[in-house]
């Protein structure tokens, strides 16, 4: 019996000097995914030129809630001021931005004079908040105009939520497989973060005998 009282108390004493080991645990990793966060997207921010001022501000309307210019309606209008025909920017009244362009990582091969194979076409959408890409491989026919998506990659879709609270949901992709004009590749997906509208994005990758172009709705 006693033996059994000595074991009785030494597991009280485990269980009980887990518990709060426990807990303490989890509160670090979601102020870790809140500060992590915010030292993202403070960087991004700069790496995009945007002053101290700018940033702090629009941290601040992140901590208590508020969308960014970016991502209200009244100001999709407004036109980039960077405009390529592969990469875009547009800076928004209150600093935040919108980043949409496409980048080709592998090499062009040539089947014929008409056929052009385009290899690795990285289709991206940055908000700073919300980043998407997704990668494709197209065959195009300079001749007939059409062009025919080989393979299209798995969607990377980043939430960064200040409130450790990010994530993408409903996520789906897909891409024509005949020979179009225009052929397309694209992801929808729906964000939830502390400071989004939650509403359904879209990021479209198409192309067509001349080239590719980009096409979205956040």
């Amino acid at each position: 019996m006693k033996n059994f009282r000595i074991k009785l108390i030494i597991i009280c004493i485990v269980i009980f000097s887990i518990v709060p080991v426990y807990a303490k645990s989890i509160k670090q990793n979601n102020n870790e995914s809140g500060s992590k966060a915010e030292y993202e997207i403070r960087k991004m921010l700069k790496n995009e030129g945007s002053d101290d001022k700018t940033i702090d501000k629009l941290i601040l309307k992140l901590k208590n809630g508020e969308l960014w210019d970016s991502f209200k309606p009244e100001y999709k209008k407004i036109k980039p001021q960077i405009d390529t025909p592969n990469y875009k920017k547009t800076v928004y009244p209150d600093g935040s931005m919108r980043i949409v362009g496409s980048i080709t990582n592998g090499i062009s091969l040539f089947k014929s004079e008409d056929l052009h194979y385009e290899n690795d076409v990285q289709i991206y959408h940055n908000t700073i908040v919300i980043n998407a890409y997704f990668t494709m491989n197209y065959i195009r026919d300079t001749i007939s105009g059409l062009a025919r998506i080989r393979y299209q990659s798995e969607p990377v879709i980043t939430i960064w939520d200040i409130g450790g609270n990010g994530q993408a949901y409903d996520v789906h992709y897909d891409y024509n497989k005949d020979w179009k004009n225009p052929s397309c590749a694209w992801v929808s997906f729906y964000p939830a973060g502390s400071a989004l509208l939650g509403e359904q994005c879209w990021l479209r990758g198409y192309c067509n005998g001349n080239g590719h172009w980009i096409d979205y709705e956040y």
